[in-house]
Parts: structure tokens; sequence; C-alpha cells
């Protein structure tokens, strides 16, 4: 079997494997070869929002987009315990905001936004362990910015 035939395989199985779990990116290095695995979180259905979700009493909920978990681990609002949250109900978010951090096997992954909008609600408290697909925040996409210099042209 030739050298190439060998990565092929391997690279065949980490495929495999990486689909058996909740693994977002891998990366292989060895020696001037590189090999970086990727996949987007897998679609779910939008679950019902909890009734003490924070956010505005009485808001509808029906346009709401979620920001769900891209692996399994423990959520985290803000970059460490003495720091504000990355946002709060109300804050203006832009496509690839950071959203807050799950960690998994000692490694923390960044969380971010799918859509722009404004935070409609935060669905899950920090240090809570969450599930790949689980809605971690709602998202009001059809919202317009307050003062224009909020939203990046």
């Amino acid at each position: 079997m030739t050298e190439q035939a060998d990565w092929v395989a391997a690279i065949e199985l980490m495929i495999q494997r990486m689909q058996a779990t909740d693994v977002a990116e891998l990366e292989v290095r060895k020696g001037d070869l590189r090999i970086r695995l990727r996949r987007h979180p897998r679609p779910v259905a939008t679950r019902p929002v909890r009734q003490d979700a924070v956010g505005p009493v009485g808001q509808e909920t029906t346009d709401l987009h979620p920001v769900t978990a891209p692996l399994t681990g423990v959520f985290y609002r803000a970059p460490n315990p003495t720091s504000k949250p990355f946002v709060e109900v109300g804050d203006w978010i832009e496509h690839d905001t950071t959203v807050g951090l799950i960690e998994t096997m000692k490694v923390f992954n960044n969380v971010t936004a799918d859509c722009r909008g404004r935070v409609a609600a935060i669905l899950v408290e920090a240090g809570q362990l969450v599930h790949a697909g689980d809605p971690l925040l709602l998202v009001d996409c059809t919202a317009i910015p307050d003062h224009a210099d909020e939203v990046a042209l």
C-alpha cells in the first residue's frame, strides 16, 4: 500500500470516528502535512423556550432564532468568573460574535452567533452542562439596531 493510500485510509477513519462524537473540529499534523476536519453543527428542531429564561416578560418567541451549542460540554457566559458576560439580553450581535464558551475535555471552545440581531433571551446558566444542538440563547434577527453605528457595514 502506498503512503498516499495510507493517508486516505487514515482520513476516512478520522471522519468516521468524528461523526460518532460531538467533536466539531479536529486537526492532525505530521511533519509538513496538516489535516483539519471541521463540521457545522447539525440543524436541530427548535425546542420550547423555558418559562424562566432570562428575557423581557411576555416577549413572543415565534420569530426568534436559537443559537445552539456546537458540542457537548459546560457552558460559560464569560471568559472568566470575574469578567462580564460576552452578551446580555438586549445586546446587538453580529454574525460570528462570541456569545459564550463551552469547555470540553479541558479545552475552551468559542460559541459564536450564526446571525445578526438583538439577544432576546439567554436560555442556560453559566456552568450548566449542555449537549450539542441545545439552544443557548435566542436572537431576534428581524430587529433593527437603535443606532447606525451599532452595525458594521
